[in-house]
This record gives C-alpha cells, sequence and structure tokens, in this order.
C-alpha cells in the first residue's frame, strides 16, 4: 500500500527555541542553533499492524536560500499527545531510538524530500499496539553543525505544508530446508 499525507492544521506543527519556547501558529518551520526542533503530527496513519514501511520519506517547501544548508537529524512519536505551547513540550517528549540524518548544502528552494525514514516508522508501526490509524509525530532536530533549515508550515500563505509520502507492504520470510542429497 501507500499514501501521502499533508500536515492538516496549523497545531499539527510547531518549533522549539533554545530557551524552550514552543510555538505552534508560525508560518515557517526553522531548525538551527536557535530553534533546536520543529515537530509535525500526521494524522489516521494507513498502515495496518505486521505492515513494513519499505519506503517513507517527508516533503517539505524550503522557502528561503539562507536556510537550505542544514544537519538535522528525524525521530518519531507514536500517538503523540497534541502540540502545546508548554515550555520544552516538543524536546521534552519520548522519541524512537531510530533516527535519520539528514544533512544539505545550498539545496535551494522549492519542495524538497528528506531522506528514506523507514527505520524510523518501522519502530513505531512495528511496537505493540499499533493500529491502523494512529497518528505519528515526526520530529526534526538540530544536528549541532551550523547550518539552517527553514520550511514552509501549515500557516503559511502561499507554499504547501509539510507532507509525508509512506510505502508498505506485507513482508514475509520463508525458511526453506533442502536436503543435501538432493543438490
Amino acid at each position: 500500500g501507500s499514501f501521502t499525507l499533508d500536515i492538516a492544521a496549523g497545531e499539527d506543527d510547531g518549533l522549539e527555541t533554545y530557551t524552550g519556547d514552543v510555538r505552534t501558529f508560525d508560518t515557517g518551520l526553522t531548525v538551527n542553533s536557535a530553534y533546536l526542533y520543529s515537530g509535525l503530527i500526521f494524522r489516521d496513519l494507513a498502515i495496518p499492524p505486521g505492515a513494513t514501511v519499505t519506503n517513507a520519506y517527508l516533503n517539505v517547501y524550503i522557502h528561503n536560500v539562507t536556510n537550505d544548508s542544514f544537519g538535522l537529524t528525524i525521530r518519531g512519536q507514536a500517538n503523540p499527545a497534541d502540540f502545546t505551547t508548554t515550555a520544552y513540550s516538543l524536546s521534552g517528549r519520548a522519541k524512537t531510538a531510530a533516527g535519520v540524518s539528514w544533512v544539505a548544502t545550498d539545496i535551494d528552494t522549492g519542495v524538497k524530500s528528506s531522506p528514506d525514514i523507514s527505520a524510523v516508522l518501522n519502530e513505531i508501526v512495528g511496537a505493540e499496539g499499533w493500529a491502523e490509524g494512529d497518528d505519528l509525530a515526526l520530529f526534526l532536530i538540530y544536528g549541532g553543525a551550523g547550518g539552517s533549515l527553514g520550511i514552509a508550515s501549515y500557516e503559511h500563505p502561499t507554499s504547501p505544508p509539510p507532507q509525508l509520502v509512506v510505502e508498505w507492504a506485507f513482508v514475509t520470510s520463508i525458511d526453506v530446508t533442502v536436503p543435501l542429497d538432493t543438490l
């Protein structure tokens, strides 16, 4: 199966400053030394229990060239609570052990795709209790090596919101035993 989901509401994306201030209604999301976390909640994922995510990535709209060189890590959370403006409410959440590094230099403006984040999603959908229709949060976490990513949020007046693209399958393994005398 496959699907594409956009951020569906303004409260479903936000950013956190280095002082812990959380904002959920900015027109852009930033990840750099001043804004250490950006978070994205995708609602009602159509991934059934037992499925394996074979490919997944984010599409984000970079809105200016001063924010197109960066290093960050993407981690996830299953069935996240809604984002709030409570201090440190993005960084203080439990996240996947799996993380995917995204490093880019001068990638320009427009829609850009992250590396494959299926390892992050598989940790979540493979966990006990996952059900089709559950929600997922993804966090873009500053890597500490300089640079800045600036992307359009749900509230941006002209650019598309962050989007999650997922392909999944039921993967089975077969154990075949062949007697040596038949080879």
